[in-house]
């Protein structure tokens, strides 16, 4: 048993996790390696992967400087395209400006302050914005007056997926979550603002994953999932992963297996994937052989072996040893990754026996030689002989009955 008050694990809850061993099992089993070259952040539970990561990348937009995610490969952003007012996509040599993100915060020019601006295309935060208006100077002017001093920031926004600064010292949101309460206020007068904040989604930003506000076990089995698909070389969406942490969020789910649907969409077969990676992962082969129904994946193999078929427990006892001798010499072609969630023990492992299939004679296929028969008109052509020449003479057979009738012939 852990100690109560040690923190465990930094490399995925960053200073610590003091929660409880079922979910720090889980995180064991996280290597170190993968969440760093994957972008996690442990303090802020937010994943970042490069664009150009083999199996967490994405198609960047071509104009030059920009960096924005674009759904097709070797196209643009729409924030680009409507910028330059044609659908169009520039071709790689396009080296014209980029659109800089109209939601995505900057930093304050003013030397040491630690407000952000709202956007990329303001340079200054609102309080020095203000105070540069109403002395009439530019921007590197003002920043280099000897009156401006730096502010401190005003915290972080109260939504608990958000990362961003709060829009000011009597707001408890950043600038965007405020202007979404307003919209849903709206639309909604009794919404309760207290359960907004938990479930509220994060601002989305290119290539990021917000794990924040979810809760420990279900942000550890994403992850988990995530290095399980990874190693069997799986590629996966960074927008679906984000559409599945949102739904989590919203649901207030504990893990994975509640928010695995059946469904073909693509957000429902990843949901599915990596409800199924987690649960192999927790697999023990010596807790699989005390069970009458075993998951194959525990001893490395696909499928299912149950057991219960069989009704005499020495019989069943007996199957069981040698399954376990046997199973290490069962050599495929390797194991399938299994997309869907554990769906229990299905039938016996057992191949039905297959009858042999007739040979069907072919149309028009020459098939042995007919068999000669006597004839009851006309003569052979010699005694002891059948009505085709050069062939042996037939065993003797009873007359027809047509020939009795008439006179028989002469011979």
């Amino acid at each position: 048993m852990r100690p109560a008050g040690v923190p465990v694990l930094p490399h995925v809850f960053g200073g610590g996790y003091l929660g409880d061993d079922s979910t720090a099992r889980l995180a064991g089993l996280i290597e170190p390696e993968f969440i760093a070259e994957a972008g996690w952040d442990p303090a802020a539970r937010i994943l970042s992967p490069r664009a150009d990561h083999r199996l967490l990348g994405w198609a960047v937009c071509q104009v030059a400087a920009c960096g924005s995610k674009v759904d097709a490969i070797g196209g643009t952003c729409q924030a680009c395209r409507r910028r330059r007012g044609t659908g169009a996509a520039p071709g790689k040599a396009d080296t014209g400006p980029a659109c800089p993100a109209g939601t995505e915060p900057g930093v304050c020019a003013v030397k040491g302050c630690e407000r952000v601006t709202r956007s990329m295309r303001q340079p200054l935060c609102e309080s020095h914005r203000r105070h540069r208006g109403k002395l009439g100077l530019a921007v590197a002017e003002f920043a280099a007056r000897p009156g401006v001093v730096p502010l401190p920031a005003f915290g972080t926004c109260q939504v608990a997926a958000c990362s961003r600064q709060r829009s000011g010292s009597k707001s408890p949101y950043c600038e965007q979550h405020a202007v979404r309460l307003r919209g849903q206020r709206r639309a909604d007068p009794a919404l309760d603002e207290q359960r907004w904040r938990p479930t509220e989604p994060a601002i989305a930003r290119t290539g990021t994953v917000s794990l924040a506000g979810l809760r420990d076990t279900l942000a550890v089995q994403v992850l988990l999932g995530l290095q399980q698909r990874a190693r069997h070389g799986s590629k996966t969406s960074i927008t679906n992963l984000a559409q599945i942490c949102d739904q989590g969020r919203r649901a207030q789910a504990g893990a994975l297996a509640e928010l695995a649907c059946p469904g073909a969409g693509n957000k429902a077969v990843l949901a599915r994937a990596l409800t199924r990676f987690v649960y192999q992962a927790l697999l023990d082969p010596e807790a699989e052989q005390a069970k009458d129904a075993w998951d194959l994946a525990a001893f490395g193999q696909h499928g299912h072996l149950d057991f219960t078929v069989i009704s005499q427990p020495w019989l069943r006892q007996a199957a069981k040893r040698w399954a376990i001798d046997d199973l290490p010499r069962r050599r495929g072609a390797g194991r399938r990754d299994a997309a869907g969630p554990p769906q229990g023990p299905g039938p016996a492992v057992r191949q039905p026996a297959r009858r042999p299939r007739r040979r069907r004679e072919r149309p028009g296929r020459a098939g042995p030689a007919p068999t000669s028969t006597p004839s009851c008109t006309g003569s052979p052509t010699s005694p002891g002989t059948g009505s085709f020449p050069n062939t042996p003479a037939p065993a003797p057979a009873r007359r027809p009955a047509a020939c009795s009738a008439g006179s028989a012939p002469s011979g």
